[in-house]
């Protein structure tokens, strides 16, 4: 019995855990794309998955309106509003809303024609997970325009696999 002990082990372990392997699938016909985080700590969320724009200053205006909230220093982070990020040209911003969620998460960015997906891949659910559940606050992410289309109107798509499955959608328009 003793001589199956360290077997018995490694197949806890391999079952409990995320293989290395594991993670976002790609939509068929898309290819990776970089992107760049510059925020975690943004507005609170306040039900907005996610929005996208060619600017900071927009993305902003654009979460204000549908927070229904004006002002975006009452939410208490050092940044909360983006005012120490630069407004670069050339980059489209998106800001979304992490999963909070008990598990691994991996995430990933692809492009297929004139949609752009950024994907939350969830593995198993960890244990020991017994936290409040915290203020999520919106993530700010830029991605270069010179990988995106020039103009015309971009699908910017937020994916959750694994675990949980989810599909968000926003239009942006780019000149």
């Amino acid at each position: 019995m003793r001589r199956f002990a360290p077997l018995l082990l490694v197949l806890v372990a391999a079952c409990a855990c995320d293989a290395f392997c594991e993670g976002p699938t790609l939509p068929g016909g898309a290819n990776y794309i970089a992107y760049t985080v510059l925020s975690e700590q943004g507005p609170l969320s306040m039900g907005t998955p996610f929005a996208a724009d060619t600017s900071i200053a927009g993305l902003r205006a654009s979460i204000a309106q549908r927070t229904h909230q004006a002002d975006c220093h009452a939410y208490g982070s050092s940044d909360s509003c983006w005012e120490k990020i630069a407004d670069l040209p050339g980059h489209l911003y998106v800001a979304m809303t992490p999963p909070y969620v008990c598990a691994t998460v991996r995430e990933t960015a692809a492009l297929s024609g004139r949609t752009l997906y950024f994907i939350y891949w969830i593995g198993r659910p960890r244990s020991g997970c017994g936290d409040a559940y915290p203020q999520l606050h919106l993530r700010l992410i830029s991605f270069n325009r010179s990988d995106l289309p020039p103009s015309g109107v971009l699908t910017v798509d937020l994916q959750l696999q694994g675990g949980l499955i989810s599909d968000s959608r926003v239009e942006v328009t780019l000149s």
